[in-house]
């Protein structure tokens, strides 16, 4: 519901704002959200998802048959910084993302959902 506020604050009309409750995963998400879309006369929609998970994200709504324009944000980029050289938690935490989406990506081509 916190997206839908800030959707809501930013002039989204009431009811132009719809809410998925009841998806437990990015595949349910899809599914659930595709299906709202499509009740609505959808069948194309701007992503906006982590870079990161976008791949799989994007090929889940596409296997529910909407078009999608990926619109990925929260980039991560090493630069020629010291701290980037050195160990710490952001690093580890970027790399189990990473580990999580591409473990994810074969989890889901391996079960046929994307």
């Amino acid at each position: 519901m916190v997206m839908r506020d800030i959707v809501l604050k930013n002039g989204v009309a009431e009811n132009l704002a719809w809410v998925e409750e009841q998806s437990a995963s990015t595949r349910e998400n899809a599914f659930y959200s595709a299906r709202i879309l499509r009740q609505h006369g959808i069948a194309r929609v701007a992503l906006v998802v982590d870079a990161t998970s976008m791949p799989r994200a994007a090929a889940c709504l596409r296997k529910f048959g909407m078009e999608v324009v990926p619109a990925p944000s929260s980039f991560y980029q090493l630069g020629p910084q010291p701290k980037d050289l050195l160990p710490g938690w952001k690093p580890i935490r970027q790399n189990e993302d990473t580990l999580h989406e591409l473990l994810g990506l074969v989890w889901y081509k391996s079960r046929g959902w994307i």
